[in-house]
């Protein structure tokens, strides 16, 4: 299964996001985003807690109100993987041919929390669900 695909697949609406952390990978020269996540469960008000690292990120683009967020219970409203955006192309416009190359090789992945929460936009390579 394609990343795409199985990000597209999970239950992101009425999820909980908790947390966000940007680190330097320890394996290889890059930086991978880590998001804590409570994915809703088949049943109402049943979450499971996971953490979703995406590996080899180029771009992350925050817009986030704090504020918002916790007065809306930290609920995701809905997310999407897309191999090719308007953001990204605006992205790469923006950037020297050496950074398009990297950015190129990567998948957009939105997470789009209920307003007026915000957006978080990540451009990786792809990503694993722990």
């Amino acid at each position: 299964m394609d990343y795409a695909s199985q990000f597209n697949r999970l239950p992101w609406h009425d999820s909980k996001l908790l947390g966000i952390q940007i680190r330097r990978s320890s394996e290889k020269d890059s930086d991978e985003v880590v998001c804590d996540v409570l994915l809703r469960g088949e049943q109402r008000g049943k979450y499971n807690p996971v953490k979703i690292e995406f590996t080899d990120c180029a771009v992350v683009r925050l817009d986030m109100d704090l504020i918002g967020k916790r007065m809306c219970s930290d609920d995701i409203a809905e997310a999407a993987c897309l191999s090719n955006s308007e953001l990204m192309q605006r992205i790469l416009s923006e950037r020297t041919k050496a950074e398009q190359n990297w950015i190129t090789g990567t998948l957009h992945y939105q997470i789009m929390l209920v307003q007026p929460g915000g957006t978080i936009d990540i451009f990786a390579s792809g990503f694993q669900i722990h």
